[in-house]
């Protein structure tokens, strides 16, 4: 685990030659980016920079204001927290959600169930249209090519095994997630 690296942006961030170099030498060496009393232009410029610097990274802003709404915009997934200061963050962000400690759900289930979900519902979906549309072509071939379709009526059996199966899916890996990091790599 990398120790906690801080760098404290002035205003003056974009004019500071030495604070704008030590920024990008900084950037691969740390796991987050902090900004705090900072202006809505330097929070996507932040989020701008890391986007620029450092290859292969998916970003997420989480802000509750107006002035977070450049940099939810810049940044992959943005994250609006609805809050006292209004719902311009939630109006602009991907997801929104109405307290800070819903952020923990957010990332680790929904996210990995979102994650999940599509994953299989990809590898069902080309697996029956593969299926469908050779013993169609089979059957076409049989026929002579007579226009007849084998399964004109049978399209909507086919979700019951998709549908069965999410609807069984029963996953309690939350808890041993929060026990420790390392069994999110697991999952």
């Amino acid at each position: 685990m990398q120790t906690p690296l801080k760098l404290a942006l002035s205003t003056s961030v974009q004019k500071s030659l030495f604070q704008f170099l030590n920024l990008f030498n900084l950037l691969p060496q740390v796991d987050a980016v902090i900004c705090c009393r900072v202006a809505p232009k330097q929070k996507a410029f932040v989020v701008k920079t890391v986007l620029a610097n450092v290859k292969d990274l998916i970003t997420a802003s989480i802000g509750d204001g107006a002035n977070d709404v450049a940099m939810i915009q810049e940044a992959h997934v943005g994250i609006g927290i609805r809050g006292v200061e209004g719902t311009q963050a939630v109006q602009a962000s991907d997801f929104a959600i109405s307290q800070f400690r819903f952020l923990q759900a957010l990332l680790l289930d929904h996210g990995r169930g979102a994650y999940r979900r599509v994953a299989m519902f990809m590898c069902y979906y080309f697996y029956k249209n593969i299926a469908l549309v050779m013993c169609d072509a089979i059957y076409a071939w049989f026929n002579g090519y007579s226009g007849t379709i084998l399964f004109w009526d049978w399209w909507g059996f086919t979700r019951i095994c998709y549908l069965a199966s999410r609807v069984a899916e029963k996953c309690d890996w939350m808890k041993s997630v929060l026990s420790g990091p390392q069994y999110f790599i697991m999952y």
